[in-house]
């Protein structure tokens, strides 16, 4: 959690205002990310026309598997998009490009003094924060996109103490 406000810190955000500068879109996407599982080349994807506010959920058409899913969107994440003004449905949601994205994380990390930070372990943290609140792990799985439960274990990382808890339950 930290390491997160200081990321975003470096990068001049707030967390609740509509992003303006560069800086601001990558840690808006970093947020996103956290919340969603999505990887930053699928978030840099997305265009307006791919977000269903009303069913809730980001649609990919493309993936790095090769295929396309519906990203389910918590109600945080509901409320980051909504924090941006719509724009045309073509238009990207985050508004920068991919080179000079990674500059500007990269950046940041390394002003926070934190380079053992990489953007893609959003996916391992939004993945381990949100496997306690599904009922099985094909569950998460879907969210994420990952096709076997060997690949997802990389990125879900359970403590042994919360696992313990949940027996108890």
């Amino acid at each position: 959690m930290a390491d997160r406000k200081a990321i975003i810190a470096k990068l001049g955000w707030d967390g609740t205002s509509e992003p303006t500068t560069s800086g601001q879109w990558v840690a808006f996407a970093f947020y996103l990310a956290l919340e969603t599982a999505m990887r930053k080349g699928e978030i840099l994807s997305l265009r307006w026309s791919d977000i269903d506010f009303d069913a809730r959920h980001a649609h990919l058409d493309m993936t790095k598997n090769g295929d396309e899913r519906d990203v389910p969107l918590s109600k945080a994440a509901m409320t980051l998009l909504r924090i941006v003004r719509k724009q045309e449905p073509t238009a990207p949601v985050v508004p920068v490009r991919t080179g000079h994205f990674d500059k500007l994380f990269r950046g940041a990390k390394r002003e926070a003094s934190l380079s053992h930070i990489h953007f893609h372990d959003s996916r391992r943290e939004a993945a381990t924060t949100m496997a306690p609140k599904l009922s099985n792990v094909l569950q998460l799985a879907a969210i994420t996109g990952h096709k076997s439960l060997s690949m997802l274990q990389v990125y879900y990382k359970p403590k042994a103490a919360d696992l313990a808890a949940r027996l108890d339950a």
